[in-house]
């Protein structure tokens, strides 16, 4: 049940610089939930109401998720298309790519099984694949590159307020033929598969606090090495705003590789929501700011910052 008993719209579907700053909007996200007096997450299961209405047991294909997704993580699976205004880029300097950029996602995180115990803890089993393209609307559309990612994951709420995964990824990383034919480049083969084990907290509904660590078991690249951290905070109010329509969010996510001597790279993201009938299922109209590595692993030794905006549909 919505906390707000206002008529909304729901759609039915089937189915060292810049440091202190950074520290300053962290801090922000983290103290969101404490200026709003009411919130709730649609897209994290939690043990508190939603636990007391549905019995224990299995379920195929439920709704939700156990493990939150991260909003702020520009490379989680997902399907959106995204126009990106690159404000400095390695790519510019080396190969004159240009500063307008298109993105096409495909993909997504799919609960399998859930099993739901009599105190509220829950188990899941969900897979995810996606098709992340880059281009290049400077050079007529020109692929830059794309990147394909499938995975696997155990996911455990053993507290109120805590969730736990084990996680299983691969991606392979690939080179546009139109950007090897123009810049020379050849692909050096970049593929990666890790484990982690991540985190998650939720201290006050409609916020999340997460953390996670992996370790690379297959390297395709020379410059690869094993090791990968990331963490970040995230906010939801779904008290809808503009016309009683739209929720809104806004999170920050930080990725950290032993292959770039653990320089973080960040991506904030604050988006307009519009829910759906299934729990989870949304539209989202996004804005991103990212600083750090180009997010095509073939071009992972570069970086660039870029400002996106990205339509996105969430299920």
């Amino acid at each position: 049940m919505p906390r707000n008993p206002r008529r909304r719209l729901v759609l039915r579907c089937p189915g060292p610089g810049w440091w202190p700053s950074l520290a300053a909007l962290t801090v922000l996200v983290c103290a969101a939930p404490l200026l709003a007096q009411e919130a709730s997450s649609d897209s994290t299961i939690r043990s508190d109401s939603a636990a007391a209405e549905d019995p224990s047991g299995w379920d195929i294909g439920p709704p939700g998720q156990v493990y939150p997704l991260y909003l702020a993580d520009p490379r989680r699976p997902q399907t959106n298309a995204g126009v990106l205004h690159v404000l400095s880029s390695d790519l510019n300097d080396e190969f004159g790519n240009g500063h307008v950029r298109t993105t096409l996602s495909l993909g997504g995180r799919v609960p399998v099984v859930r099993y739901t115990g009599s105190g509220g803890q829950a188990w899941e089993f969900s897979v995810e694949g996606a098709f992340f393209g880059f281009f290049d609307a400077s050079q007529s559309l020109e692929s830059i590159g794309w990147d394909g990612w499938y995975g696997f994951l155990f996911s455990w709420r053993f507290a109120r307020s805590w969730s736990t995964k084990l996680h299983y990824r691969h991606l392979s990383s690939h080179l546009g033929d139109e950007f090897i034919e123009r810049t020379g480049r050849d692909r050096i083969g970049y593929t990666r598969e890790d484990f982690t084990l991540g985190v998650a907290w939720e201290p006050l509904p409609g916020a999340t606090v997460y953390g996670e660590g992996g370790v690379g078991i297959h390297d395709g690249a020379g410059r690869q090495e094993a090791g990968y951290f990331q963490f970040g905070a995230q906010y939801r109010d779904d008290d809808p705003i503009l016309w009683d329509i739209f929720d809104w969010q806004v999170g920050t996510d930080f990725q950290l590789f032993q292959e770039d001597d653990y320089r973080p790279g960040f991506t904030v993201q604050g988006a307009l929501v519009v829910p759906m009938a299934r729990q989870g299922q949304q539209f989202r109209l996004a804005l991103e700011y990212h600083n750090g590595r180009v997010l095509i692993g073939e071009l992972s030794e570069f970086s660039e910052d870029y400002l996106a905006l990205i339509f996105a549909w969430d299920f």
